[in-house]
């Protein structure tokens, strides 16, 4: 195998075709892994500045992708802190709060009675749902999405008339019974073991990003 080319040899666009072969065969993990690279194991005469050029130029033309390195978080707790990174969860866990209060703090009295209507819907009929379509579908850190937001829409209120009869059926036979407290309690911790899990699920796979081609 002849040696490579110094890159005063190669145009812009062999030096592409370089880069793209790079990207796909050795998978570098950075716009830095893969200066190295070139700079080195395949001594290509060329600067870093000038891979991030053409870094640049193919991602302009659709070529390859960059995705954004997610901030590295030591703890799982402090994954759960940033407010950036897990809003799903604290939304959940606002609107559940909410939902109590309604129950135990708003009067029963029309129109007061409104709010509580609108929250013990959004409770049942979309939180567990929601929740549960969270832990199963994370989206990839590589932006592409294993569902649009319509679809888990849909399938969020349609897991949630699946688990709440189950979960009614359950408590059936329990000496609880189905009455307004259990299932309250019970809704509200399946609710938010399946969004910490989601939450976990995107901590554990927050990892390096990678040049992909396109």
């Amino acid at each position: 195998m002849p040696p490579p080319k110094a890159s005063g040899e190669l145009d812009d666009e062999e030096l592409k075709e370089l880069v793209l072969k790079i990207v796909r065969e050795e998978k570098p993990g950075s716009v830095g892994e893969l200066a190295e690279i070139m700079l080195g194991r395949m001594e290509i005469s060329l600067s870093a500045s000038e891979v991030a050029r053409l870094v640049q130029e193919l991602e302009e033309g659709g070529r390859i992708k960059l995705s954004e390195t997610p901030r590295a978080f030591q703890t799982f707790m402090a994954y759960l802190m940033d407010r950036d990174c897990s809003l799903p969860f604290w939304l959940v866990v606002i609107a559940i709060a909410l939902t109590w209060a309604s129950i135990y703090v708003i009067p029963s009295e029309f129109p007061w009675v409104i709010p509580r209507w609108a929250l013990g819907t959004l409770f049942v009929i979309f939180l567990p749902g929601y929740a549960f379509i969270e832990a199963l579908f994370v989206n990839p850190l590589s932006g592409k999405k294993e569902l649009d937001q319509i679809e888990r829409f849909a399938l969020s209120i349609g897991m949630s008339l699946a688990l709440v009869p189950i979960v009614g059926l359950l408590l059936n036979y329990t000496p609880w019974g189905i009455r307004l407290e259990p299932i309250t309690i019970s809704l509200s911790v399946l609710t938010l073991v399946c969004i910490l899990v989601a939450v976990y699920r995107r901590f554990s796979q927050t990892s390096a990003a990678r040049l992909e081609e396109a």
